[in-house]
């Protein structure tokens, strides 16, 4: 969830791959070859440190703990798995399509008129067909129109909160970007004697840490820092930004973090060292190696 999905994965519509896109005028499908080779590396890297972890608690006779695992109702009928992955491959193909048309010339011609295209448009359209769609495939399990609204309506509380936090954490790195603290970080961020892709990575990295979010880190990143100036392809530092944004924006004291183990009933101390090699160290390990493949090949 904090890894590949989160911010490698080409056409991904999690809020940090959708962020950079007004800034750089790029879509969610930005750096395929270098989003594909962070997705493995993360992949390989974390399922190997997974295995480890699995054979080593096994050896010691670890279980699961004695938890009470009844976390909902799986009485009644469940959907089969085609009509589960309906909605995701809603959103993978429909965001592709729709990506690939508001791009064609003749397109955003017509919409030249309208205050042009928005690179957001298909992001968006694709998630509320696969609402829709999940809307009328699970019918069945939702019961009653008066059901429905109410999950519809959960579905919106619970929204509410990661929506509000998502502008409190935004609206604090706009505060903390006007802080004379905060220009001097940002020259010698720039002044650091490497390569544009790494000043890149380095900045996105150090203001998720700065804002301990992700979201937060990259609109501080793109508000502050002209990466373009530095001759980068436009893609490229989308893909960069992104994939570094994941890194240190998962420290102790990250919001996410804290809820993931509230919700797991587990401790720092029993959880942080996974959590901490799969959402910070590997994500890092990939953004610079990916950082160092740009720098060498041009390959986005």
């Amino acid at each position: 969830i904090a890894t590949f999905g989160f911010s490698s994965l080409p056409g991904s519509p999690q809020v940090p791959n959708l962020l950079p896109i007004p800034y750089l005028g790029t879509t969610s499908y930005a750096a395929p070859v270098l989003g594909l080779v962070s997705s493995a590396l993360m992949l390989l890297l974390g399922m190997t440190w997974l295995n480890s972890r699995v054979k080593k608690a096994k050896a010691a006779g670890e279980g699961y703990g004695d938890h009470d695992d009844k976390l909902g109702d799986d009485s009644g009928e469940m959907p089969g798995l085609a009509a589960s992955l309906i909605p995701i491959i809603l959103v993978v193909g429909l965001n592709y399509a729709l990506t690939s048309y508001f791009q064609s010339p003749a397109v955003v011609e017509k919409y030249r008129e309208m205050g042009g295209v928005n690179s957001m448009w298909p992001v968006i359209i694709a998630l509320f067909a696969a609402v829709v769609a999940g809307l009328i495939l699970f019918h069945k399990q939702f019961g009653t129109a008066e059901k429905s609204i109410d999950v519809l309506k959960k579905g919106a509380e619970t929204s509410f909160p990661a929506l509000i936090n998502t502008a409190f954490v935004i609206g604090y790195g706009g505060v903390v970007g006007s802080t004379a603290a905060f220009s001097a970080l940002t020259k010698v961020i720039m002044g650091i004697p490497i390569s544009g892709a790494f000043k890149v990575v380095t900045a996105s990295t150090l203001m998720s840490a700065v804002t301990g979010s992700a979201t937060g880190g990259l609109g501080l990143t793109f508000a502050a820092f002209d990466f373009t100036l530095l001759g980068i392809h436009p893609e490229a530092i989308h893909r960069l930004a992104v994939i570094a944004s994941g890194g240190l924006d998962s420290l102790p004291h990250c919001g996410a973090v804290v809820m993931t183990l509230l919700v797991c009933r587990l401790t720092h101390k029993e959880s942080y060292l996974d959590v901490g090699v799969l959402s910070v160290g590997v994500p890092l390990i990939s953004a610079f190696a990916c950082a160092l493949l740009y720098s060498i090949t041009g390959l986005v």
